[in-house]
């Protein structure tokens, strides 16, 4: 099992970092190169915006208020991400799925967060990340969401504080 550096890729709680640490025991850490996290999180951010303003077009257009004021402002910003972005980051993730295979040719287990906080109190909108207010639970960091792990390997465990 390797520990995949979450710093590298989105800032987070340390909380979170010291819990997979506690559940798991010492793990091999790799940090994704700098280069490669950037495309990383332009490829993941294109691709959920364009497939999710897909997903809720017909929604949004006949029955906006159904959605909750936060939701409908994000989907409308995922609206406006242009058609050549979607295709420049459909063609990054080919690239991106072999160096995240890569790391499945040396390791067995990639253990990382899939959000950047501990779970949050019910109701709480923001959340204090790297010293900044953001809000909570509003991104993913899924580095086989680029493209999930060949079937039979790689194992997802929570680990919670």
């Amino acid at each position: 099992m390797v520990w995949l550096d979450p710093d590298g890729l989105f800032p987070g709680d340390p909380r979170v970092v010291r819990a997979v640490h506690a559940a798991a025991g010492p793990l091999e850490e790799v940090r994704v190169p700098e280069s490669v996290a950037d495309t990383l999180r332009e490829t993941y951010t294109s691709i959920q915006s364009c497939e999710t303003a897909a997903v809720h077009a017909g929604r949004l257009a006949t029955a906006p208020e159904l959605f909750d004021s936060e939701v409908l402002e994000r989907l409308r910003v995922a609206r406006e991400v242009p058609g050549w972005r979607y295709v420049r980051a459909m063609d990054a993730r080919a690239g991106l799925a072999g160096a995240v295979e890569a790391l499945f040719d040396r390791h067995d287990v990639l253990a990382l967060p899939t959000v950047p906080i501990t779970a949050p109190p019910l109701g709480l909108r923001e959340a204090e990340i790297d010293g900044r207010s953001r809000r909570a639970l509003s991104r993913s960091r899924r580095v086989s969401g680029v493209r999930p792990p060949p079937r039979g390997r790689g194992a997802y465990r929570r680990a919670t504080p």
